[in-house]
């Protein structure tokens, strides 16, 4: 296989011969296996902690060659019971962090968020004194920004924006203003 993950190499047989055989891939070939353009894949992260998966992603580069990005990492708890006739029932709860993008408190009680602590390796980290803001403008804002020139509230929530219209009611002209 090529550095860049588009062309896999075989050897095969031919008439008795062993030959060098050159496959052309439409996508990531990646441990074994062709994904195709913005497919994404669970994948063991190296490292004592089994819970802990990398999420890749096959993307283009900017010199259009396919490249496996890391893009989420994802916690994987396994969670079992014994029923009342002594079978064992479990379920998986998957909880994915995007990478880079610092998460919910209140998830977990603490902000954390995905890492790629060296090529190839995940890792979530804590984030301790982490406090959200929001920027709308070049107006950086915790909690809510009044817009009065867009007519706008801003909400800051978790350190993203989110818009709702200011309602105002003009009785003595008859109007509503949105």
């Amino acid at each position: 296989m090529s550095a860049n993950g588009t062309v896999r190499v075989k050897c095969r047989r031919f008439d008795g011969h062993v030959r060098r055989v050159s496959e052309a891939l439409s996508g990531c070939y990646y441990n074994g296996t062709v994904y195709r353009i913005h497919e994404e894949w669970d994948e063991p992260n190296p490292g004592n902690d089994t819970s802990l998966w990398k999420v890749m992603s096959c993307q283009r580069s900017e010199n259009g060659y396919f490249e496996s990005k890391l893009v989420r990492c994802s916690i994987h708890k396994t969670h079992s019971w014994t029923n009342a006739d002594n079978s064992v029932g479990s379920y998986v709860i998957k909880r994915d962090y995007i990478l880079n993008i610092i998460s919910d408190r209140y998830r977990e009680g603490q902000w954390k968020k995905c890492v790629e602590s060296e090529p190839g390796v995940a890792k979530i980290e804590e984030v301790p004194d982490y406090e959200p803001v929001c920027k709308v403008d070049n107006v950086v804002f915790k909690d809510i920004y009044d817009d009065d020139v867009k007519g706008v509230v801003w909400y800051c929530h978790i350190g993203r924006n989110e818009k709702r219209r200011k309602f105002s009611s003009n009785l003595n002209s008859g109007m509503c203003e949105f």
